[in-house]
């Protein structure tokens, strides 16, 4: 016997309430999926697109004399962003794991979902540390010249 309201329910009510009880948590369920694989897709665009793009940079600039002091930092700023794009594409194995974990149902007693968390802030971090030593790389060899 199910109860809505805090009233009992039984009998068909009960079965059309179970049925949308259970409609309810498929559609959280997919609702939550779709954002993370979105965040998923925004988490390796960002760090692989600004690699990529610091990338095509370093190699405009390479055999230019007056950019020897920027290269290391475009360098560094490329492997953190590398990294970055790796922990971005762990997410998936992280949340897959969470999954099929016993506590799924209650994501804060889910160590998969703390560490789904934990992996997407590591991919936000380096992204940022990336962009950061390019940036920085950058004041630091206009006031060389």
């Amino acid at each position: 016997m199910s109860t809505q309201n805090g009233s009992p329910v039984s009998g068909p009510d009960a079965e059309k309430l179970a049925q949308s009880d259970s409609s309810r948590a498929n559609t959280l369920t997919s609702v939550r999926n779709q954002i993370l694989i979105e965040g998923f897709k925004g988490l390796a665009l960002i760090n692989g697109g600004a690699a990529t793009a610091l990338g095509a940079f370093l190699q405009a600039i390479w055999d230019k004399p007056s950019a020897a002091p920027l290269r290391l930092w475009i360098l560094l700023g490329i492997t953190f962003l590398i990294i970055g794009t790796a922990f971005a594409a762990t997410t998936f194995l992280v949340r897959y794991k969470a999954f099929f974990h016993i506590n799924t149902e209650n994501p804060p007693q889910n160590p998969w979902w703390w560490a789904n968390w934990v992996v997407m802030g590591l991919s936000v971090f380096f992204f940022v540390m990336g962009m950061g030593l390019a940036v920085f790389g950058g004041f630091l060899s206009l006031r060389c010249y």
